[in-house]
C-alpha cells in the first residue's frame, strides 16, 4: 500500500497562492500569514516578465527579506519566530501580473 505514495508523493501544503495586477493606483498588495518557528518555505514570486519588488515583514513590520526590481525570485525560507508575517509584492509601473506562491518544504 505505502508502494503508490513513495513514488507519487503529495505535493507540499500551498499556504498562499495569489496572483494580482499590479496598476498605478494599486502598487502594492500584502498577504499576512500566520507561521510557526522553524517552519521551512519555499516563496515563489513573479512578474510574467516584468520588474516586481518584494519583501517580507514580522509582527513590528521590521523588513526581513528584501528583493528588488527582478522578474522572478525563488527564495527558500525558515520562519525565525512564530507569528504573522507580511509576504508583499510591487511595483515600480503600473499593469503588472504578479504571483506570490508560498509552500511548506
Amino acid at each position: 500500500m505505502l508502494v503508490p505514495y513513495m513514488t507519487n508523493p503529495p505535493p507540499p501544503p500551498t499556504l498562499l497562492n495569489k496572483t494580482v495586477v499590479l496598476t498605478d493606483e494599486n502598487y502594492e498588495v500584502g498577504y499576512p500569514l500566520t507561521l510557526w518557528k522553524g517552519e521551512r518555505l519555499d516563496v515563489e514570486v513573479s512578474g510574467n516578465g516584468q520588474p516586481v519588488d518584494f519583501r517580507i515583514t514580522d509582527n513590528q513590520s521590521s523588513t526581513l527579506i528584501e528583493k528588488r526590481e527582478d522578474t522572478f525570485y525563488s527564495l527558500p525560507w525558515t520562519v525565525p519566530a512564530d507569528g504573522t508575517y507580511m509576504f508583499y509584492v510591487s511595483t515600480p509601473t503600473g499593469n503588472v501580473r504578479a504571483a506570490v506562491i508560498v509552500a511548506i518544504t
